[in-house]
């Protein structure tokens, strides 16, 4: 291994720091966000007169895979019939 300097350097760790910026930099930034986020919104959790716990409140994000019950069947009404305005005019 021979040392590299300056602008060779910089080259080869180009694609090192592009991974690691598209992965880890900004898994970082995001799990920064979610702390920041609850730490903001954590203390209205414990107001007089609108007190919930945060830890058992529900999640819109949550995917919805139990299935239903009773299978859901759609029915359509059947569409109207559209006649051309010309043949009105012609009869």
């Amino acid at each position: 291994v021979k040392a590299v300097q300056g602008e060779k350097l910089l080259a080869e760790l180009s694609l090192v720091e592009s991974l690691y910026e598209t992965r880890f930099a900004a898994a970082e930034r995001l799990l920064a966000f979610f702390v920041m986020m609850h730490h903001a919104v954590h203390p209205t959790s414990r107001l007089p007169f609108w007190q919930y716990a945060s830890d058992r409140s529900e999640s819109r994000l949550r995917v919805a895979s139990t299935p239903a019950p009773v299978g859901f069947v759609e029915t359509l009404p059947k569409a109207p019939v559209v006649i051309p305005e010309a043949e009105i005019l012609q009869a």
